[in-house]
């Protein structure tokens, strides 16, 4: 029985390093593990050794993708003859500073958790080899702009948020404020608490916490992965 747990746990990080492209320590960091947890198991696996259920855990929830059906690494298929095919595309929220420092007052922000402005109508393109998304309204894309969310996501990384699955509590989530006119406020943080009147928001590096009311809310949505910016 082992020996077929052992087996599963590697395929599955196949899985991830074929969708991603990333390393074993990559990985690794990114779920929130020490390297050498990974590296006893795949490419090759230690003898009677295997990956605990809390160590999955941990990386199905840094990489949803992994058994996700919606998001797929992209793999050839060695039957067929090879075709050039067109990229996929993926939508892009440009996200930058707040100029308006006023609404940060209003919703009592400390000085070191960062809002950002985003004019979301205004959804850029880009083409990507590492994903091929089959529900594209689904999904969207945006650049971290600043450090606050560090080390979980670092400063020009790309997050790619589902538009469709409801967020959890302590899951990394895009929060869209009503902000009337003008361009969007969107922060990205951890979602800590939510009752029926407010939510709570963590962002990591300055340990900077809110709490807003649900008024204030226009759209909370889930960053279901993290994937380097190769296009």
């Amino acid at each position: 029985m082992a020996d077929i747990e052992q087996e599963k746990a590697r395929q599955l990080i196949g899985r991830i390093v074929n969708a991603t492209s990333l390393s074993v320590t990559e990985i690794a960091r990114k779920a929130g593990l020490s390297p050498s947890t990974l590296t006893r198991i795949y490419p090759e696996s230690t003898v009677n050794y295997t990956l605990s259920t809390r160590t999955l855990a941990k990386i199905r929830t840094a990489f949803p993708i992994a058994e996700d059906g919606d998001v797929m690494g992209r793999v050839a298929d060695q039957r067929q003859a090879f075709a050039p095919q067109p990229a996929p595309s993926l939508s892009v929220y440009v996200l930058g500073p707040l100029d308006d420092p006023s609404v940060g007052e209003q919703l009592s922000v400390p000085a070191e958790f960062e809002l950002y402005s985003a004019d979301l109508e205004d959804i850029k393109i880009k083409q990507t080899t590492q994903f091929e998304l089959r529900e594209k309204d689904r999904f969207v894309a945006a650049y971290m702009p600043g450090d606050a969310m560090e080390p979980r996501f670092r400063a020009g990384e790309m997050v790619l948020i589902d538009k469709v699955r409801p967020a959890s509590i302590g899951g990394d989530v895009f929060v869209e404020l009503t902000s009337g006119e003008g361009p969007a406020v969107v922060t990205i943080a951890k979602l800590t608490e939510r009752d029926r009147n407010q939510i709570t928001l963590l962002q990591h590096r300055y340990k900077a916490e809110i709490n807003i009311h649900r008024s204030r809310v226009e759209n909370i949505y889930p960053i279901v992965a993290l994937f380097e910016d190769r296009f």
